[in-house]
């Protein structure tokens, strides 16, 4: 801090991030200002000196403001810059030049930085700073010297001077800035980087990010002057982009060269120059021609020459695939080359630049002639042949025919057919390939199970793993890191290795979601998207096979919506083979980890009755996952690879209901769990206890137990957010028992068990506020009888800090009953709300109503409409007084008096009244100038009804939305396919902004379950540049 000391804020906010990130489901539960009342801020003096004095910047000028930035203290240096630069005070510049001979670097880069900024830096004083003795200095004077360029000769010159200068920071900002030196001096800079063989791979690619046309053939002369190796991908770049005259006489003087000398090292440079002229879109001259068909006769009788080395014969094979760009045919040529009397490296060279060759009828003579071809050359043909639909169309009638065996197809490819991005090739696919339904995808499962009861052999899993999983996973030096670890594999249940191998689509994770990408050149690649950049993205195949695409190359993304794991794997695994490689997985598993109190055992599972699996008998794997002694549960659950298991042997088959004694805190809430066992998988949501002290149970689903030795595993589904929970226990419960656990508070201290009790604890301002929450599920059942006893003896004057001290615990019953599902409960709770006739609207009334009930139904994915129908109502007698509570509540709305978020109940209220008038009410709200609040409140009022007039006023008015609304009203257009079409329509006639496109709610369209809606999605939704 200014003063020499150090300052430390300590926060207490319960939520940091800003509302506009979280969601509005999870918004509405979060009170975003909690801790916000809390903190505490500590400075630390130094022992051994004084602090200094804090001087107030804002009462200096001129040249005293300026001589306040030759401090040590950073902080100081930047207010001062701040106010020099919000004043535009020139006064002191005198006083800043000065502070360029400071003794302290940071002093004189910041005075420099201050006068560039005031456009008072002079050309001289830049000049010099590119000596000063600090790197950092130096490096940054080069950035301020580049006004000048390429006009001045002194900045130039001495910019030139640095290429010697051994600090990497100077070195790298040379690199970025040499692409606006002169050209001559341009190419000294970047000829020195790009030769030396110590530049490491950054400092090369910004050498290369500043040539441009003038300065690269000065780069290419001088790399060549000095003997140095100038790369291929350079001459390449220099013929693609320099002026005409110079990039035909760079070619002519390659191709000659080749011709004259046809070395390894000139064919490839031919080569190069060659596809950069293809980069231009120009064709051969016909002085060019001449010497390029010389050459390329040559390369035609290198390549069958079994006399030379093989680098020479790929070399030339290369060179003649690069000519079929200039529409010379070297077709002929490269077949000649796929017989086994050709060596395999070269036959591989030659099938690969035939298939660049685009010529149509390449599959149909290929395949004419497969017999002769060796498996690996199949292999490569086959791989190019369905990156492009004509081909791919000929393999599939080969297919048919049975000229071509499907055996040949991998799994991942026959997989690719079926899911391709072309219709008629798709249905083409499934009508030649074989597809399992998704009742044999189960029954396979079953069957392999049945079949794989005994141990297999260890010893055979890695050559299984090599022949059949290496191509997309990697366990120590074997394979390729494509899919994920599978390691872990051998600490699970069989069943859930058979789920993964066979029927890999169940449920697939998104980092694992393969991608066809079709390209301008006419080519479908799949894989997994990795490394985006925005000009760029890399595309991570098989067998490691990773592909650089540039975004201006790519016309279309298409998800496949399935895993890159294929189906299909039975046709060449066999129940045998992977018993073995289970055996062997289980071998590389990790130890448990070992913790005082943690005694993990084998559990009994009695033959009636209910079964319990304390957390102390429990094996625990992962990282930071850890057995809590003094709680006796396992907690720390950070990573999506810890997990618990449970050894458990049972003389008989039983199924279970799984209940869960855990605690959890709100902000780690509804992470997801998985239950395996050796039967199947239960997935699950871990929901908030109220806080990490206050156990309870939940209900999680049912399992099997089967009969003899098994395991119950709890892992993490993905990674969990903040933490899983504290688990004590699991409770296996038979038919329709009881668990044997109760939550209890921190003090062990069992909540009340009456109505009256369960309002006065929430009401308890005494209590911790996770205590008090924890109170709200078990009200949930009794929410009718719990409301008259939460606002009993209210004051009477409207809107007290009394009725507002009780309206939060009032709201969370609320709510919790509108998420419930249960509409008797609901419209219960409704009839203990609505006023009578003659009564006011009560300020906590409108919370319950709109706040409560109304938010909650539309979280949980439901139409508030659909519940509070006229008819449910009149049958209970409240349709009066509904319909007065909703005129009460436009009245509420309109009164400035009431608070804002009770006003934001009310509007909720009104979208229930009939369509056009809610929606007449409603749109005076939605204006810029409206408290943001209120805003929201009208967005999710017309997001709850369904007319298309309330979706063509979220699209008009989106514009003067505040982003947190603007992402509000996008998910409410997205909520039904009649609005997605609503809003896709907008997107293409511009009603809406292009970057609404991009949103992910709108994304997901593309994968939409509605024809009509992934129809005009791959339409109208393009690629995100």
């Amino acid at each position: 801090a200014p003063d020499g000391a150090v300052w430390i804020v300590d926060m207490y906010r319960f939520v940091i991030e800003h509302p506009i990130w979280i969601p509005p489901a999870s918004l509405a539960e979060l009170d975003t200002r909690a801790g916000a009342d809390r903190g505490r801020i500590y400075r630390i003096r130094p022992k051994a000196a004084e602090l200094r004095t804090v001087q107030d910047l804002t009462k200096l000028q001129g040249t005293e403001l300026a001589a306040a930035m030759g401090s040590p203290n950073g902080t100081v240096r930047d207010l001062v810059q701040q106010l020099i630069l919000w004043n535009s005070d020139l006064t002191t510049v005198g006083s800043l030049e000065t502070l360029l001979q400071h003794t302290l670097p940071a002093v004189r880069l910041q005075a420099a930085s201050t006068l560039a900024c005031l456009n008072r830096l002079s050309e001289a004083a830049a000049v010099r700073l590119l000596q000063d003795p600090d790197q950092q200095v130096r490096r940054h004077a080069i950035r301020l010297c580049e006004p000048w360029l390429p006009d001045s000769t002194a900045a130039a010159t001495a910019i030139t001077a640095l290429r010697n200068d051994q600090a990497q920071v100077v070195r790298m900002q040379l690199a970025c800035t040499a692409g606006l030196l002169p050209p001559a001096q341009a190419g000294e800079v970047l000829a020195d980087i790009l030769g030396d063989s110590d530049s490491d791979s950054f400092l090369l690619t910004a050498a290369q990010s500043s040539l441009n046309s003038d300065n690269i053939l000065p780069v290419l002369h001088r790399l060549r002057g000095s003997n140095a190796a100038a790369p291929h991908q350079l001459l390449q770049q220099a013929i693609a982009i320099t002026a005409d005259d110079s990039a035909r006489t760079l070619l002519q003087d390659l191709l000659q060269t080749a011709d004259l000398t046809p070395n390894s090292s000139n064919l490839t440079a031919a080569t190069s120059a060659l596809r950069g002229w293809l980069q231009r879109k120009q064709e051969i001259e016909p002085r060019q021609l001449e010497p390029l068909q010389s050459l390329l006769r040559n390369c035609e009788r290198l390549s069958v020459d079994t006399h030379i080395e093989n680098e020479t014969r790929i070399a030339a094979t290369r060179l003649l695939g690069a000519a079929a760009g200039v529409q010379i045919d070297s077709g002929p040529a490269l077949v000649r080359l796929l017989t086994p009397q050709t060596p395999l490296p070269l036959q591989k060279v030659a099938a690969e630049e035939l298939l660049l060759s685009r010529q149509p009828d390449l599959a149909r003579e290929m395949l004419s002639d497969w017999n002769s071809k060796s498996p690996e050359i199949r292999g490569v043909l086959l791989t190019g042949f369905l990156q492009r639909d004509e081909w791919t169309q000929t393999v599939l009638q080969s297919l048919k025919s049975r000229q071509l065996n499907p055996g040949e197809l991998s799994v991942l490819q026959k997989q690719q057919l079926l899911s391709h991005s072309t219709s008629a090739i798709r249905e083409m696919a499934l009508s030649v390939l074989e597809t399992p339904s998704e009742d044999s995808r189960v029954r396979l499962i079953q069957k392999y199970s049945s079949e794989m009861r005994q141990p297999g052999d260890p010893a055979n899993g890695p050559d299984i793993f090599r022949k059949h999983c290496s191509a997309c996973h990697k366990i120590r030096d074997i394979g390729n890191e494509v899919g994920p670890d599978i390691t872990a594999w051998g600490a699970r249940p069989v069943e859930a290795l058979l789920q993964a191998v066979l029927d890999p689509n169940l449920a697939v994770d998104p980092r694992y979601q393969g991608y066809a990408i079709l390209l301008t050149d006419g080519r479908s690649l799949n894989g997994l998207i990795r490394d985006e950049t925005d000009n760029s993205l890399s595309l991570l195949a098989a067998e490691g096979r990773t592909s650089l695409l540039l975004r201006t190359d790519i016309e279309l993304i298409r998800s496949t919506a399935r895993s890159l794991m294929p189906e299909g794997l039975e046709q060449n695994l066999t129940p045998v083979d992977l018993n073995h490689l289970y055996a062997w997985l289980r071998t590389l598993r990790s130890p448990p980890r070992t913790f005082e109190g943690n005694q993990p055992q084998v559990i009994d599972i009695p033959q009636s009755g209910n079964g319990l699996l304390n957390a102390a008998t429990a094996e625990i794997y992962g990282t930071e996952i850890l057995f809590e002694r003094p709680f006796e549960n396992i907690g720390y659950w950070h990573g999506p690879e810890d997990h618990v298991r449970w050894q458990l042997r049972s003389s008989i088959a039983r199924e279970f209901t799984v209940w869960a004694e855990w605690a959890c805190h709100p902000d780690s809430a509804e992470n997801p769990v998985i239950i395996e066992t050796s039967a199947g998988r239960l997935r699950a949501s871990v929901q908030s206890t109220g806080g990490w002290d206050r156990y309870q149970l939940q209900r999680l689903g049912t399992v099997l137990i089967p009969v003899g030795d098994s395991d119950l595993i709890v892992r993490p589904e993905s990674d969990p957010r903040n933490a899983l929970a504290d688990l004590r226990a699991i409770h296996l419960v038979a038919d329709d028992g009881v668990p044997l656990a109760r939550g209890m508070t921190a003090k062990n201290v069992p909540l009340p068990d009456t109505p009256a009790g369960l309002a006065a604890w929430l009401l308890n301002d005494s209590l911790p506020q996770s205590d008090r929450e924890a109170a709200v599920g078990p009200t949930l059942q009794i929410a009718p009888q719990i409301l008259p006893l939460l606002t009993a003896e209210l004051p009477d004057t409207a809107g007290s800090s009394e009725e507002y001290r009780r309206i939060p615990w009032i709201w969370r019953v609320a709510i919790a009953t509108g998420k419930s599902a249960q509409d008797d409960l609901i419209l219960s709770l409704l009839e203990k709300s609505l006023p009578d006739r003659n009564d006011r609207l009560e300020h906590w009334q409108a919370v319950v109503i709109g706040g409560g009930l109304i938010n909650g139904i539309t979280l949980a994915g439901r139409w508030p409409q659909d519940v509070l129908t006229t008819a449910r109502l009149s049958d209970r007698g409240l349709l009066e007084r509904w319909n007065t509570a909703l005129h009460l509540a436009d009245q509420m709305l309109r009164d400035e008096n009431v608070p804002t978020g009770t006003r934001y109940d009310a509007l909720r209220m009104i979208a229930l009244l009939p369509e056009q008038q809610a929606i007449s009410g409603i749109l005076p709200w939605l204006k810029s100038d409206v408290h943001p609040e209120l805003q929201m409140g009208a967005v999710s009022g017309l997001g709850d009804i369904q007319n298309p007039t309330a979706t063509a006023a979220l699209i008009n008015h989106y514009p003067g939305l505040t982003p947190e609304n603007q992402q509000l009203a996008v998910n409410a257009m997205t909520r039904s396919h009649v609005r997605s079409l609503q809003l896709l329509e907008a997107l293409k006639t511009g009603t809406l902004p292009p970057e609404v496109g991009r949103i992910e709610a709108v994304r997901k369209l593309l994968d939409s379950d509605n024809p009509a809606v992934r129809k005009a999605a791959g339409e109208i939704l393009r690629p995100t540049p």
